[in-house]
């Protein structure tokens, strides 16, 4: 009986023993997955800031040229002194487009399940926060500013009718590559039927304008709120940013 008895506590005992090994083995995979997860998306988030960062200044150099436009038309005495310039600034009101960019990794992490893994719940609530805020963002965007720029692009190519500016634009441009620089590839009238289209366009030019200067005023603290999820990131890995 004694005998039959030590048998079963020794059948236990290596149960229980195997079922502390195979739990230590999957704490160990998972922690090997959890560093895995965390490299990935500390790659992803470095790529995102350096598009958000050159996002940030191409929303102030249209909002520049933008600007430059307005203001000449609403000028009493307008004076172009860069011709090339002005109707590259005109042609630049229709240059941003949608400009989300989806974290592939982070997405597929949520789907799957697998951002379960990251133990720091601080890290996964912030890049949730993050790329939330950062979606809804760019979907405002989408539904009111870019209907703006469309409509910009259609005044656009209504300055021409026979070449539109954006194909006399390409084809001084090609002309600058050729060393060509000087070709006068614009008809006379093109000035005279930007300014008697001007009234027409201006109000858009200046809610473009304005509206590139929000963009720039909300990605910048988006931006740091990422570069500081990132040292979270590094830190939860051991890497130190002196």
């Amino acid at each position: 009986m004694r005998y039959a008895i030590g048998e079963i506590v020794l059948v236990v005992i290596g149960i229980l023993i195997a079922l502390q090994i195979n739990a230590w083995n999957t704490d160990r995979l998972n922690r090997i997955k959890e560093q895995e997860h965390l490299s990935q998306l500390t790659r992803e988030l470095k790529a995102q800031l350096l598009y958000y960062q050159d996002l940030k200044e191409q929303f102030a150099v249209v909002e520049k040229r933008v600007s430059r436009v307005v203001n000449i038309w609403a000028s009493k005495k307008p004076i172009i002194k860069d011709s090339m310039q002005y109707l590259g600034d005109i042609r630049a009101s229709g240059a941003t487009g949608y400009w989300h960019k989806e974290p592939v990794v982070w997405l597929q992490l949520l789907e799957t399940g697998k951002i379960d893994l990251i133990r720091n719940k601080e890290i996964t609530d912030g890049l949730y926060t993050f790329y939330d805020r950062i979606e809804k963002q760019a979907e405002n965007f989408n539904s009111y500013v870019q209907k703006l720029i469309f409509i910009a692009r259609g005044h656009i190519n209504k300055i021409h009718v026979d070449i539109p500016i954006n194909e006399l634009m390409d084809n001084w441009e090609k002309a600058a590559t050729l060393g060509l620089k000087n070709q006068n590839t614009y008809p006379d009238t093109i000035y005279e039927e930007i300014w008697d289209m001007r009234m027409d366009m201006i109000i858009d030019f200046r809610t473009i304008a304005t509206s590139c200067r929000i963009q720039q005023m909300w990605l910048k603290p988006t931006i740091k709120t990422g570069e500081e999820l990132l040292v979270k990131l590094e830190a939860a890995q051991g890497i130190t940013t002196e």
